[in-house]
């Protein structure tokens, strides 16, 4: 397991929080899940060095425990230090690949990444909102997250998801609501006006990247007079990408 140096944080040494006034020894089996479960209630409470103080502390006695690397992602989140939190959740899942809580957390912040990239690269002041990571406790069971069929896997290209937009787009067009409302995940409802395609998709400009298992699109177009820019995040469900959240870039 890969140790990331506390210094990360820069926390201060002064830990006024009377769960870990004095650190636990560990000297039974129930500790560590006492332990996690304190960790959890610290953050909670917004005692984010405390919480991170017992987390290093547990990392060195506490082994088969992959939500400490999980909470340690989570805290990393918080203080939007992406790439440390993308190594921890990274690390939790190698000690356990069965956690799909993790898994999805990891994603969010890859595709947050992927967003602030496409907003400087255009200028735009708006991007995708930001992760919102939850930590876990000694009751967390995860269920098993399966890599990618190989038939998905196929499924990660540009043109694929070209394909996607272009019938999304075709769909509003035509007004075929039905249509148009199969692009999106069921449980997310489409912000209120998104069902819109003022040009030709010819006249559009698009850009996509991926992440490990999400797809990031920007869809660019002129209208009115003003250079308009709709961000899309996409995931397959089966054979079909489907949009998770839209909002509009400025």
């Amino acid at each position: 397991m890969r140790l990331i140096s506390s210094s990360i944080f820069v926390l201060l040494a002064a830990i006024p929080t009377s769960l870990v006034a004095a650190l636990p020894l560990f000297t039974t089996p129930g500790e560590c899940h006492t332990a996690l479960d304190n960790s959890r209630t610290l953050y909670n409470d917004g005692d984010k060095k405390a919480a991170y103080k017992l987390l290093i502390h547990m990392q060195a006695h506490c082994t088969n425990f992959p939500q400490i690397e999980h909470n340690l992602g989570v805290l990393a989140v918080s203080n939007e230090q992406y790439d440390v939190a993308i190594q921890h959740f990274e690390n939790s899942l190698q000690q356990d690949k069965r956690s799909q809580d993790t898994a999805d957390q990891l994603q969010q912040v890859r595709a947050y990444q992927a967003s602030i990239a496409y907003s400087e690269a255009l200028q735009l002041r708006s991007r995708a909102p930001k992760p919102a990571s939850t930590m876990q406790d000694s009751t967390k069971i995860n269920s098993i997250a399966p890599p990618l069929p190989r038939a998905q896997s196929n499924l990660h290209n540009t043109s694929t998801v070209e394909y996607e937009l272009y019938d999304w787009w075709q769909s509003a067009r035509d007004n075929n609501k039905e249509a148009w409302l199969s692009h999106y995940e069921q449980q997310y409802p489409p912000p209120p006006g998104a069902m819109t395609a003022p040009v030709k998709w010819q006249n559009t400009q698009r850009r996509i990247n991926f992440t490990a298992q999400d797809a990031v699109a920007i869809v660019s177009y002129q209208s009115k007079g003003l250079q308009q820019h709709r961000q899309l995040l996409m995931r397959l469900q089966g054979n079909r990408w489907k949009i998770y959240q839209e909002f509009q870039l400025q």
